[in-house]
């Protein structure tokens, strides 16, 4: 995650640019996002769990605080002001490293277009639970950012009913991870006035993904 991560999360859960105005807690927070998946260490195209680099949990905990911070306090939270006042944070799953994937990325010659301002840009195959999956990769077209927005058994009674996001990282040695302890609710979630992309049909995991962020009782919104 780079610092096109906080653009992407104000943009396509938007579909509108952001303000220029910029809170401190907001750089704290984009500053955050180049912790994550910083080794790789992966021959490309296997299909087993990716090396964890040092400290990981320990570095999933430190960036869910400063998540829950930009929540809280910054202006570009997608939390309303009444509930920001009463947040005491995102729920999560235990980080999990088992959870942090490497696979193989199947670019398409052409992307097609999805959900209005994303395209469709490839497939990540990978193994989840001694399952052999394969998901459809977006791109918002005004980053060079991958996501994978998927569904789960888990959604409604644990995390958020229509689905989730996670990023997909190439890594230096060619190959990518895909890490769903960074998995993360989309902003309609948290705020109805939010338009959010959501995930293709196709992009069901059958294996219930026990890791990355919870659905918030504090807000529940229709998509």
């Amino acid at each position: 995650m780079n610092c096109r991560r906080i653009m992407r999360l104000l943009t396509h859960n938007t579909g509108k640019k952001p303000g220029r105005q910029r809170a401190i807690d907001v750089i704290v927070f984009v500053a955050l996002l180049f912790v994550p998946l910083l080794s790789g260490g992966c021959e490309p195209g296997s299909k087993k769990e990716s090396p964890v680099p040092g400290n990981y949990v320990k570095r999933v905990k430190t960036f869910r605080i400063e998540k829950d911070r930009f929540f809280k306090n910054s202006e570009q939270s997608p939390l309303p002001e009444e509930l920001r006042r009463s947040f005491q944070g995102l729920t999560y799953y235990s980080p999990d490293p088992a959870f942090r994937i490497k696979g193989t990325y199947h670019p398409y010659k052409e992307p097609v277009k999805r959900g209005g301002w994303m395209l469709a840009v490839g497939r990540f195959s990978f193994s989840l639970a001694e399952r052999e999956l394969d998901l459809e990769v977006w791109s918002s077209g005004s980053s060079e950012e991958l996501s994978i927005m998927f569904t789960d058994p888990t959604n409604k009674d644990e995390t958020y009913k229509a689905g989730r996001y996670v990023e997909l990282k190439g890594q230096v040695d060619g190959s990518f991870i895909i890490d769903f302890n960074y998995a993360y609710n989309p902003y309609c979630h948290y705020n109805p006035v939010y338009v959010c992309p959501l995930p293709p049909p196709e992009n069901h995991i059958p294996i219930p993904v026990q890791a990355g962020e919870k659905r918030l009782d504090l807000a529940d919104s229709e998509p």
